[in-house]
């Protein structure tokens, strides 16, 4: 028998965030034709006020963004959780694209990234949750977020 993911959460000892909001007007998330499309998500809190700020390889460390994009992911994955109904509804994470705020010359991005792909391969197993992705460089971001990810995932 396949575990949850909401065992395979609690095994982790993951626990998900509420579900945030979107800053601005539009959906966090809108299904069509089997798939479903994240908005941007970034590392906030429960009320979307950015946790972490600034750029990377400036104000932040590499490490520091790799938490942050794992913070994005969080609240990508409760936001599935509360559109869903069930995370056991997730067939695939199809693509991610992380947007990275980055000092100049900074070129690690993908390294950032790395926070929000392996939690979400931890979540949904390397079946489910291996995705294609592409991590590009910003120099500017929505509240000066350090990460910006938005996620495809195909649903059933």
């Amino acid at each position: 028998m396949a575990v949850s993911i909401e065992d395979r959460l609690r095994d982790l000892g993951i626990k998900l965030p509420d579900a945030p909001q979107p800053l601005t007007d539009h959906a966090s998330i809108v299904a069509s034709r089997g798939l479903a499309y994240l908005a941007g998500h970034g590392p906030t809190d429960s009320q979307r006020n950015p946790v972490v700020v600034g750029a990377v390889g400036a104000e932040l460390t590499e490490e520091d963004g790799n938490r942050a994009a794992r913070l994005a992911a969080l609240n990508a994955v409760a936001t599935m959780r509360a559109a869903l109904g069930s995370l056991d509804r997730v067939e695939q994470v199809v693509r991610l694209t992380g947007y990275v705020l980055s000092a100049p010359g900074f070129a690690r991005q993908p390294w950032v990234v790395d926070g929000a792909s392996q939690l979400l391969v931890q979540i949904f197993g390397p079946e489910r949750g291996r995705h294609a992705r592409t991590s590009v460089g910003v120099n500017s971001s929505a509240l000066r977020m350090a990460v910006t990810i938005d996620i495809v995932i195909a649903i059933s």
